[in-house]
């Protein structure tokens, strides 16, 4: 299947149970819900488009793009203003931006949600990871110290790491509250450590945290599935098991 909803080169995609969102250099950003053919097997499935939403909006065209677990929040960076916009799927009658997210100063290439707490972090090239409120758009925290351009972030109860040039992985300690939870105004993410199990030539560009395990790939092809609880390496209490 070919789809042809944008005018110019698309450059975001994130695919999520049977919606596909895609964003472009046209500033508009489409989300497609697909049907399947339950009566063919699988080998001569046919996907049938269920609905395609094209949302017009941003001010210049979106290079980070992100969805929440549920598939109903999406998140899409201005390349012009350097701001995250909020969009709630939900709401189609009017595809109104719930919130803007302002604080970065320059390109941002990678957005999480951590909707559980409250949070949407976000990472980009003025070497910052910014903690952000779901609820009303404040930061609630900006966390420094990378060597280079922040390329993929992900966090936890536990932990906030991020990925980015030199392949260096960065990790703070989460110790921020859920929203409505009692929050203090003396949260803190304190620095942990930066780990170096890529190697400094290139930059890792995914990074995912599970129960005892980091996953992370750099620019030479390499994935890395690291042990959080073998600390056998002093210089960075990692283990490399894969």
């Amino acid at each position: 299947m070919t789809l042809n909803h944008h005018e110019y080169i698309v450059w975001a995609v994130k695919l999520w149970l049977k919606t596909l969102f895609t964003a472009s250099y046209d500033c508009s950003v489409a989300y497609t819900t697909f049907d399947t053919n339950q009566d063919q097997d699988e080998e001569s499935m046919q996907f049938a488009v269920k609905e395609s939403n094209l949302i017009r909006g941003p001010e210049a065209w979106v290079d980070a793009m992100a969805v929440d677990s549920s598939g109903r929040y999406m998140a899409t960076h201005n390349d012009e203003t350097f701001e995250l916009e909020i969009w709630d799927l939900q709401l189609r009658s009017t595809h109104e931006q719930n919130l803007k997210l302002v604080g970065h100063t320059d390109e941002v290439h990678t957005v999480k949600f951590s909707l559980c707490q409250g949070l949407i972090a976000s990472g980009g090239a003025d070497k910052t990871v910014r903690l952000w409120n779901s609820l009303d758009g404040n930061c609630l925290k900006i966390l420094s110290g990378t060597e280079g351009n922040v390329w993929a972030i992900d966090l936890d109860r536990h932990r906030i790491v991020a990925g980015g040039r030199h392949g260096e992985i960065r990790i703070w300690s989460n110790d921020i509250n859920p929203i409505g939870e009692d929050n203090k105004s003396d949260q803190n993410c304190d620095f942990v450590r930066s780990l170096w199990l890529h190697t400094r030539s290139t930059a890792v560009g995914l990074i995912k945290l599970e129960p005892g395990i980091l996953i992370s790939t750099d620019g030479l092809g390499t994935i890395l599935i690291s042990d959080f609880w073998n600390f056998v390496n002093h210089k960075c209490g990692c283990e490399n098991v894969q």
